[in-house]
């Protein structure tokens, strides 16, 4: 079988061929031109100096270059092209031919290799066979001995291409499964952000449990395991997670145009958010660091969000199962957790604002269904844009994937109408209105406040300018006179006051529990009420 380099690929090979190293395209890259997929990362073997090789890429191209593994003389270049984000791996040839390197590599499907010149997949351990029968198979059992993170790539694989572990193979991960504790921290976090990318990453979690590994990468998850559920909620705690992750990649999915909408939920989801799916997926691709995404984050934050649950179980005197602040909790786990696997402090504190607010949306939903506002108030769309900043549309898009996942096919669809009202009038005011409702610019500065009123540097005018932005934000306040005039008022009567305590501030738009179907259908006429 013969195949093209891609032009990326191409570009990388002419450098690296110009400065005189022999380069063979390897491993997934090469597997990826062979299913006719477009390639993100790019595999290449040369013969001395992987690491050098590297950092002449990431000069010529323009990139980042990172040291993968030393032993190895394994370097990394992530680049830019076209807005988007592509990876070169570089290594030195294992051995000293082609074919003593892919003897040494973990999948039949990844040992696979190139001759640039003539096109040819060199394959001799029938990789393209795999390929075509879509399985994941090893090489030998010894390969999980030799890097354990291999226990992790496999699972990895089939969530990435929608393969199975071919069944000798699936064997070998379950005995060798306790060694997944030798790999490094660091390599571990990267298969499982692959794994989490994938349309079928639940799955493929749940999968990581019955081959012995979750508990070690992800104990966090294992115990949410047993933990029942009140309604309306109708699977429990694990169960309910793994719903709500495949919700939200089914939203990514919506929104890069990979599925079409088939039940009633699902085209009410398509209508409402599709109009914003230009705006929702540039918000999506910005990236948290050089490597990963908010896009990379949302499916993260799904699994995440009930952490806190298993910690916080308690039956109340009505027998009524409850988990009073699991949000708070749950963001402590998260932060614990995010920081073992090594994750940058940015994308930890961007986690921990998902997990901590992931319930703040549903009083904006009671405010529609059970207060009959016809949209949110300008001050509580204010205060939730405050508290969540650029994470606010992450976390209404993974409450909606929870909410979804909360009732399931006890969804009432009426209820569904008006809660996914509120989302278009949240989306215009961050991405259309953000300088009049989620960040208006002072019409006062502190200075300015300080001379009109006779006031010092302090934590009263600190309140003062916080109250008067949101004052502007509601839609109280419109002119430099009327901010003045509104400072003076608001001095008079919290001038003898002490700042409130952070449990007193908290607005009334503090978590929620989603309506119990019962409520629902009180606030919703019989027509509306039915399951559909």
């Amino acid at each position: 079988m013969t195949v093209q380099l891609d032009p990326f690929g191409q570009e990388v090979y002419r450098i690296l061929q110009q400065r005189g190293f022999t380069v063979y395209p390897v491993g997934g890259y090469v597997r990826d031109l062979v299913l006719g997929r477009t390639p993100v990362d790019v595999d290449m073997v040369v013969d001395r100096n992987g690491r050098r090789a590297a950092r002449i890429l990431a000069d010529v191209l323009g990139g980042s270059y990172y040291t993968l593994d030393e032993e190895s003389d394994t370097g990394r270049v992530i680049v830019k092209v076209n807005g988007e984000r592509r990876i070169i791996d570089v290594a030195r040839l294992r051995g000293r031919t082609l074919l003593e390197d892919l003897s040494q590599r973990d999948f039949t499907i990844n040992a696979m290799g190139m001759e640039v010149r003539t096109g040819e997949v060199v394959d001799p351990f029938k990789g393209l066979r795999d390929l075509d029968k879509k399985l994941v198979r090893m090489l030998r059992p010894e390969v999980f001995l030799e890097d354990p993170v291999r226990l992790l790539r496999g699972p990895r694989l089939c969530a990435q291409l929608g393969f199975t572990l071919e069944e000798s193979t699936e064997k070998a991960i379950r005995t060798f499964a306790g060694f997944i504790g030798r790999a490094s921290v660091e390599r571990v976090r990267d298969e499982l952000v692959r794994l989490m990318r994938s349309d079928d990453a639940a799955t493929w979690i749940a999968a990581l449990d019955t081959l012995g590994l979750l508990e070690a990468v992800l104990p966090e998850v294992k115990s949410l395991q047993g933990v029942p559920q009140p309604r309306p909620h109708y699977l429990p705690v694990y169960e309910h997670t793994l719903e709500t992750v495949r919700r939200t990649q089914w939203i990514v999915a919506l929104l890069e145009g990979r599925v079409e909408p088939q039940q009633r939920s699902e085209v009410l989801v398509a209508e409402t958010l599709l109009p914003w799916q230009e705006k929702l997926l540039s918000h999506l691709s910005q990236d948290l660091t050089k490597l990963r995404s908010h896009r990379d984050f949302l499916p993260w934050g799904a699994l995440a969000h009930d952490w806190g649950k298993p910690k916080t179980y308690r039956v109340d005197e009505r027998g009524r199962i409850v988990f009073f602040n699991h949000e708070r909790v749950g963001a402590a786990i998260t932060a614990d957790a995010m920081r073992r696997l090594r994750f940058a402090r940015r994308e930890v504190e961007h986690m921990v604002t998902l997990v901590r607010h992931h319930m703040r949306p549903f009083a904006l939903v009671r405010q529609v269904v059970k207060e009959h506002q016809e949209v949110p108030s300008r001050r509580a769309v204010y205060r939730f844009f405050r508290d969540t900043g650029d994470a606010g549309v992450d976390v209404l898009l993974i409450n909606l994937a929870d909410d979804w996942a909360t009732y399931g096919p006890r969804l009432r669809m009426g209820y569904w109408e008006k809660r996914l009202s509120v989302l278009p009038h949240l989306f215009d005011a961050y991405f259309n209105r953000p300088h009049e409702v989620v960040r208006p610019r002072p019409l006062l500065k502190g200075r300015e406040l300080m001379d009109a009123l006779g006031l010092q540097p302090g934590p009263t005018l600190g309140r003062l300018l916080n109250a008067l932005v949101e004052a502007q934000a509601a839609g109280d306040v419109h002119t430099r006179a009327q901010a003045l005039q509104w400072a003076k008022e608001w001095l008079k009567e919290h001038e003898e006051a002490p700042a409130p305590a952070e449990a007193e501030a908290a607005s009334s738009e503090e978590a929620s529990e989603p309506p119990d179907s019962e409520e629902v259908a009180e606030l919703l006429p019989a027509s509306e009420g039915a399951p559909k």
